[in-house]
């Protein structure tokens, strides 16, 4: 299940167990790093002996804090991908919540490229934003125009499957 809710998510994101042993990552997390869940059952260090030495005492005080304190943490630094080439400078905001009570806590972080972080929404974000902002007033005239009876059913299911496959595909 929760593998399913992570997808959720647009960015890249990791549910991870309280020691950072476990994860279960979304679809863009596997897209932008190649790291798999099960990569860890093999070696459960692999995401320290990926991140650039001098990053990691830094990456750890962040983890340190994030066990001990309420507040979620945000931390740059940078990591290899798992097939090798060029380490990606990636910014981790975490949150850790309980589960099963207060008996245990995960980590949810969301993980930000750095160089999305410097050029901003790019053109494909944008225009996915504008089609979405621009198919609600769509939806909203279709809506009042079956509540007072107007076109005809078949065309209103015709018209509210278009709407709904394109913001589906938005």
């Amino acid at each position: 299940p929760a593998a399913a809710v992570l997808e959720f998510h647009c960015c890249p994101t990791a549910l991870w167990n309280e020691d950072r042993t476990q994860c279960v990552f979304n679809g863009a997390m596997r897209a932008l790093l190649g790291f798999y869940e099960n990569d860890f059952s093999a070696n459960q260090d692999l995401w320290l002996t990926r991140v650039d030495p001098s990053d990691r005492e830094r990456l750890l005080a962040s983890w340190r804090n994030l066990r001990i304190g309420d507040e979620p943490t945000v931390c740059r630094y940078r990591l290899m991908p798992f097939g090798g080439g060029v380490a990606i400078e990636l910014e981790e905001t975490a949150l850790r919540f309980a589960v099963e009570g207060d008996e245990k806590s995960a980590i949810l972080s969301r993980y930000t490229a750095a160089e999305a972080l410097r050029h901003g929404p790019t053109r494909v974000h944008s225009l996915v934003h504008k089609t979405g902002t621009g198919m609600q007033p769509v939806r909203g005239e279709v809506d009042l125009l079956r509540l007072a009876g107007e076109p005809p059913q078949r065309a209103f299911d015709s018209i509210t499957a278009g709407i709904e496959s394109i913001h589906n595909f938005v």
